[in-house]
């Protein structure tokens, strides 16, 4: 992903939501998680580019707004930026996570951006970023559109 300026405010998080479609419960990642309350993916490993004054993190599977379940059906593996403002413009930066291999040789994604903002104002984490507004980049969710590019490369440009 690229921004041509960094336009984010100084207490606004971004989350990079990438979607399996685990509703037939045959998926090419791995589902696995910790259980409620946390709903952590477990991953062998996460990494972004954003860099450390960005704080990312490896979002909840929580499902929103925390009404006491983990996702179901639609998967998140989600990296974070606690601190948006610090994400370079300027620079094509990637978003990895590995997870162990599902049980399906294909499978359909959604892809998403959502602005957060950081309440209280300077926490960083997973837990202090709530969404104020998502862009649907590849599918929607309202509409249960899906693209079927899972394993592959889909290229995008934000709507």
């Amino acid at each position: 992903m690229r921004w041509n300026a960094n336009r984010f405010g100084s207490d606004q998080t971004y989350e990079h939501e990438f979607y399996i479609d685990a509703y037939d419960n045959s998926t090419y990642l791995s589902t696995a998680q910790t259980p409620y309350d946390d709903c952590m993916p477990i991953t062998t490993s996460s990494q972004s580019t954003w860099g450390s004054a960005a704080y990312t993190y490896l979002d909840t599977r929580l499902e929103e707004p925390g009404d006491g379940w983990c996702e179901a059906g639609r998967i998140g593996y989600v990296i974070g930026a606690g601190n948006a403002i610090a994400i370079s413009s300027g620079v094509t930066h990637y978003n990895y996570i590995r997870t162990y291999n599902g049980n399906a040789n294909s499978d359909r994604f959604q892809l998403s951006a959502q602005l957060g903002v950081q309440r209280p104002p300077g926490c960083i984490t997973t837990w202090c970023s709530f969404g104020t507004n998502k862009v649907p980049l590849v599918g929607r969710k309202e509409t249960g559109e899906w693209s079927v590019n899972v394993p592959g490369v889909k290229d995008w440009v934000k709507p």
